[in-house]
């Protein structure tokens, strides 16, 4: 099982290959809504669930950075 399930956007839209209106009305440029990603959360969600999250997502994003460095 994965710690942290997210997507590009929503599953209305997915296979659309359009960013996200709403990001867009947001004021986001069409780069950084495309590199956006969805997180949802339920009411059974708790505290550490989320900081766990936001850990595991900014370890991946470091990752990232040295990757494409």
């Amino acid at each position: 099982m994965r710690a942290v399930a997210f997507s590009a956007g929503s599953a209305c839209a997915s296979g659309s290959g359009r960013p996200s209106h709403v990001l867009s009305a947001l004021g986001l440029g069409e780069r950084a809504a495309r590199s956006s990603i969805r997180l949802g959360f339920g009411r059974y969600t708790q505290e550490e669930d989320l900081l766990r999250a936001l850990s595991l997502i900014d370890e991946a994003a470091g990752r990232q950075l040295a990757f494409a460095a």
